[in-house]
C-alpha cells in the first residue's frame, strides 16, 4: 500500500491524465523491486478468480461469458487437446461457421461473409493490429472527450498450417496461394505521405467508399450515428484495403483472419506458469477482466484502510495502472468517473 501511494502523483488530474496521476512519481526507481512482484501477485489473484468462476453459467453475450470462453479455450490449448480450440470461442458472424467446418460436399457460403463484421468480432477478443488498427484515445482537439482512431497495422505475416485444422490438401493448397497473394499485396501498401483526416462515418462512406458502421457496432455493441467523427491516420491505405479485400476470394480472407486470430491467441504458448491463461485473457480482454475483478473481488470487501483517504475503488485503479503497461482502458470503466469525481473536476 505504501508503494502505491508513493508512486502516484497527486498534483496530476486523474480525469485528464490518469497515467501521470497513478505512476508519475519515481516510477522507474520502484519498477524492479515493486512493480514486477506486484504484477506477479496480481496475476495470481486473477488466476484464482478465473479458476473459481470459469465453470459457472453466464448470460449469453455477457463479458463473463466471453472471458471464460476464452480462458477455457486457452487451458484446452495448453493441454494440446486441439490447435483450433480458440475458434470455438468466436465465429465469423452469427450463424456462420469457419470454412473448415463446412460439411463435405458443400460450399462455404462466402456471400454471407462480411470481413469488417468478422474483424470486429475478433477485435472484441483483443486482436487489434491486423488489417487495420483501431483504438480509443483522448481527442486531440477536445481533451474532455475520446475519439476512435483508425491506423494502418504494423505488419502482416502468415503461417501455413491449414491442414491441421481440417482442410483437405487440395483446398489448403488453393487457400494458401490466395492468402499469400493477399498478404503480399497488403504488405506492399506503403504510402510515404499518409492522408490523415477527421471524418464522420457518413463522409468516410460517401467520399471514400468505406463503411465502418457495422465494424464499430460489433466492437462496441452499440449504434453509431452517421455524424460520429473518426480520426483516420491513413485514408488512402483504408480505401485500398477495402478495395483489395472486396476483390479477393472471400473464403481466403476469412481463413486469413482465422489464422491471425489463432496466432494472436497462441502467443501465450511461450509462457510456463500455471496461471498464464489468466495473463493472456487479461491482456487480450483487459476491460472485461477488470470489470470481473472489480465485481467479484472489490465487491466482497468495502472496508477502508485507516492509513489513507483513498477508497478501495481508487486503490484498485491505482494498483491496476501501476502493474499494467497499457492502462488506458481503466478510464473507460463505468465506475472510473464516479470514483475520481471526474464529472465535476474535468
Amino acid at each position: 500500500m505504501d508503494h502505491i501511494l508513493r508512486i502516484m502523483d497527486e498534483t496530476a488530474n486523474p480525469c485528464t491524465n490518469f497515467k501521470e496521476y497513478s505512476t508519475g512519481r519515481t516510477y522507474l526507481a520502484y519498477f524492479n523491486n515493486y512493480s514486477v512482484p506486484a504484477f506477479d501477485n496480481l496475476n495470481r489473484k486473477f488466476y484464482a478468480v478465473f479458476e473459481q468462476l470459469k465453470n459457472r453459467a453466464y448470460e449469453s453475450g455477457s463479458p463473463e461469458e466471453k472471458v471464460f470462453k476464452l480462458y477455457n479455450a486457452c487451458q484446452a490449448d495448453q493441454k494440446k487437446e486441439k490447435k483450433n480450440s480458440y475458434l470455438e470461442v468466436v465465429q465469423p458472424d452469427i450463424n456462420l461457421s469457419w470454412p473448415q467446418n463446412t460439411p463435405q460436399g458443400s460450399q462455404w457460403p462466402k456471400e454471407r461473409f462480411q470481413w469488417l463484421v468478422t474483424l470486429g468480432r475478433l477485435r472484441r477478443f483483443g486482436m487489434d493490429d491486423d488489417l487495420l488498427k483501431m483504438s480509443v484515445q483522448v481527442d486531440s482537439e477536445d481533451h474532455s472527450n475520446y475519439t476512435v482512431v483508425i491506423k494502418k497495422p504494423r505488419y502482416l505475416h502468415y503461417e501455413d498450417w491449414l491442414h491441421e485444422v481440417g482442410f483437405t490438401k487440395s483446398k489448403a493448397t488453393f487457400l494458401n496461394e490466395e492468402i499469400r497473394k493477399l498478404r503480399d499485396n497488403l504488405n506492399n501498401e506503403n504510402d510515404d505521405k499518409p492522408l490523415k483526416k477527421r471524418l464522420t462515418l457518413l463522409e468516410l462512406e460517401s467520399q471514400h467508399g468505406v463503411s465502418l458502421n457495422k465494424y464499430l457496432e460489433v466492437v462496441f455493441d452499440r449504434k453509431f450515428p452517421p455524424s460520429f467523427k473518426l480520426q483516420i491516420d491513413d485514408v488512402n491505405y483504408l480505401v485500398r484495403l477495402n478495395q483489395l479485400i472486396s476483390s479477393s476470394d472471400q473464403e481466403a480472407v476469412a481463413v486469413l483472419l482465422m489464422e491471425r486470430f489463432i496466432d494472436f491467441m497462441t502467443l501465450s504458448d511461450r509462457l510456463d506458469a500455471s496461471y498464464d491463461c489468466g495473463i493472456m485473457v487479461r491482456d487480450r480482454m483487459e476491460f472485461a477482466s477488470n470489470l470481473i475483478f472489480e465485481e467479484h473481488i472489490l465487491g466482497f470487501d468495502q472496508s477502508q484502510p485507516n492509513f489513507t483517504d483513498k477508497s478501495v475503488e481508487q486503490l484498485f485503479f491505482l494498483f491496476s495502472a501501476q502493474t499494467n503497461f497499457v492502462s488506458e482502458c481503466l478510464t473507460l470503466m463505468p465506475t472510473f468517473a464516479e470514483t475520481f469525481n471526474c464529472s465535476s473536476s474535468s
